[in-house]
């Protein structure tokens, strides 16, 4: 039986959470580490920031924060009971290089005459969360109306083709508000009042681990490594 308590809900929020952010954290660490070290060898003047070697490196660095959403997609997918390949296919969708093309040409984006907001979901955390949240409500119901022997290709393109659009319109550029406010609210919470949120997280630490509470924080973590960085 579901528990339904606070604590339950707690419970269920901290696993959910945890699914989905612990297995990312080995190529977000390691990217990170790359990252820092190509901020030591130019003041250790061991490589020149605009050689090629150097460029490249700070490619492969980059390329795990870049493509997060396809790391969560695949993660949320765990969780939430979805196809794991159409939801990367649908953090796909978000990171297209056209679609950044066509957002860049200066005109309004429209699908069936909707705006579409022109975002850059590369390293964003919470849209593609939500997208494939959606998705696992979509999916269900593609598999269950489409017909046995075509369910192998309607179901996918069912799915897509409506949770695509409504990714684009609304969850995306949602998705992107509440992650921007939430980098921002801990970056002002640093930069006013740094000292204290060090002493009270220095205070907490322990009670917040001994309940388990260090797992609610990932999306924090992820999304102030993202932006500002």
């Amino acid at each position: 039986m579901k528990d339904n308590s606070l604590k339950g809900c707690f419970n269920r929020f901290a696993n959910l959470i945890t699914g989905i952010f612990a297995p990312i954290i080995p190529a977000i660490a390691g990217a990170g580490m790359l990252k820092a070290l190509l901020v030591l060898l130019p003041m250790l003047n061991l490589m020149k920031e605009d050689s090629q070697t150097y460029l490249l490196l700070k490619i492969i660095s980059d390329a795990a924060f870049f493509f997060l959403p396809m790391l969560l997609a695949y993660t949320s997918s765990q969780k939430f009971g979805t196809n794991p390949m159409v939801s990367i296919t649908l953090a796909g969708v978000l990171l297209h290089p056209n679609l950044t093309t066509l957002f860049n040409s200066g005109e309004s984006v429209l699908f069936a005459g909707i705006p579409v907001k022109a975002v850059s979901y590369g390293a964003s955390v919470i849209p593609i969360i939500l997208v494939v949240w959606l998705m696992s409500y979509v999916e269900k119901l593609a598999e269950k109306v489409s017909p046995g022997p075509v369910k192998i290709f309607l179901a996918p393109l069912i799915t897509i083709i409506i949770v695509a659009p409504i990714a684009l319109i609304v969850l995306g550029p949602l998705g992107m508000y509440l992650g921007a406010g939430l980098a921002a609210g801990v970056l002002w919470i640093h930069q006013t009042a740094g000292w204290a949120a060090v002493a009270l997280l220095a205070v907490f630490l322990p009670f917040i681990i001994m309940f388990g509470m260090q797992k609610v924080f990932y999306p924090v973590v992820i999304a102030s490594l993202a932006s500002p960085g």
